[in-house]
């Protein structure tokens, strides 16, 4: 499956910051692997280094917004972003307009956790 049929589902804005975050990921390293899942109820975009389970981020498109989930959260400086959830090792940030986002903060989270991400998979 490809990123385009992964959004058919996913309402064209939240499709199009899907797109925005993925652009954002990719370049972060060359290793980056990209998972695409769609079940019934939902996408989701896995981006990971060396293994599934050894995660940066997951991208979610949902039906009124799109979420980050920002894996290893708790290692790095999130510089004042306003994360949603309980999760111990992943916490969301909730967008529904790209232009709430502050774009530097977000690929200055994503490449710290990058570094972390891809450390761990050269042990």
């Amino acid at each position: 499956m490809n990123f385009s049929e992964f959004l058919k589902k996913s309402p064209k804005n939240s499709g199009l910051i899907a797109e925005k975050l993925r652009e954002m990921i990719l370049p972060l390293d060359e290793s980056i692997e990209e998972d695409l899942r769609v079940t019934k109820t939902m996408s989701s975009a896995f981006y990971s280094i060396g293994a599934p389970s050894n995660v940066i981020a997951m991208v979610n498109p949902g039906k009124e917004h799109c979420k980050i989930y920002f894996h290893h959260f708790e290692k790095v400086d999130i510089r004042g972003l306003k994360l949603e959830g309980k999760g111990k090792h992943s916490r969301h940030l909730k967008i529904k307009e790209w232009k709430e986002v502050d774009a530097e903060t977000v690929r200055a989270i994503l490449k710290d956790i990058t570094r972390i991400v891809s450390d761990k998979a050269k042990t």
